[in-house]
């Protein structure tokens, strides 16, 4: 079962075949309720649907990811979609941008090289000093980014993933606090002003399992692997009732965050779609 959150259509779809329930009784009974009175358990108990059925088959879920780069998208056909540490390593478009700046990051030794001159990044990050522009949080950014926040980061669905804050639809965040520890703070703009430069946003689907469990609001000190999988699920047809809810009554849709676990790449054979950002508009977004 790939279930599929990103649009009304392909939610409600999904929720129907899930559970094998009728697609307009569902609308029917969001509908009729406030979001205070959707609750996942009394939709399962109204409909009759019993815990064990939800473990009934493989689950895969879908998600977005926002990025750029400059060679449409072949190394992610290549590749796929990889983490930061995989994407400064191998041969992509933002590794052969810094090296067109004379930078180069060494993941196993853990340090930058910048005009031949090793920065040494393995301090343990200990938070975010905040000095606005300085390279002291420029180190504590890189770090951040490079050992502790490198996974891929997406989205379950949102009202226009393009606005998303850090500016995702026109540079890689990282060259942010990159340029902070390099004293080069025009590095994000370079890329931006490069005229080859365009917006993707990738449409993937991956198993459930290789999402982190923070992603379904769950603690890691859980050990019962099926009451954590009957949580994580009953947390996804949460969040599809509550979006079903939402575009009903014409509300504004919240950003539904997905955070894959930090080893997972998305192989080509899981990518579902790759759209521009007009694509993207034109198909996902709300008028």
């Amino acid at each position: 079962m790939i279930y599929d959150l990103t649009t009304f259509e392909s939610n409600v779809k999904s929720l129907s075949e899930y559970l094998s329930l009728a697609e307009l009784e569902i609308v029917d009974y969001v509908e009729r309720r406030k979001e205070d009175e959707i609750d996942i358990n009394e939709f399962l108990d109204d409909f009759n649907v019993q815990e064990n059925r939800l473990l009934k088959e493989p689950f895969f879920l879908t998600s977005l990811h926002v990025t750029t780069n400059t060679d449409s998208c072949s190394s992610i056909k290549e590749h796929g979609l990889i983490n930061l540490q995989k994407a400064v390593t191998l041969q992509t478009p933002l590794k052969e941008f810094l090296s067109n700046y004379s930078i180069s990051i060494d993941i196993d030794q853990k340090k930058v090289i910048y005009n031949n001159e090793a920065i040494d990044v393995s301090k343990r990050y200990d938070g975010i000093e905040r000095h606005r522009g300085t390279k002291r949080e420029g180190l504590d950014r890189v770090v951040w980014k490079l050992f502790q926040d490198y996974q891929i980061n997406g989205f379950f669905y949102h009202e226009n993933a393009l606005n998303y804050g850090g500016y995702v639809n026109r540079r890689p965040e990282f060259l942010y606090d990159l340029g902070l520890l390099l004293g080069k703070n025009d590095l994000e703009r370079e890329w931006d002003r490069d005229g080859k430069k365009q917006c993707y946003v990738v449409k993937f689907f991956a198993p459930i399992s290789q999402f982190t469990d923070y992603t379904f609001d769950i603690s890691s000190n859980l050990h019962d692997k099926r009451e954590i999988e009957i949580m994580k699920r009953k947390w996804v047809l949460q969040r599809s009732l509550y979006h079903l809810l939402n575009r009903v009554n014409g509300y504004s849709v919240n950003e539904c965050f997905s955070y894959l676990n930090f080893e997972v790449s998305i192989p080509p054979s899981n990518i579902m779609n790759i759209y521009t950002d007009e694509q993207y508009t034109q198909d996902f977004c709300l008028d």
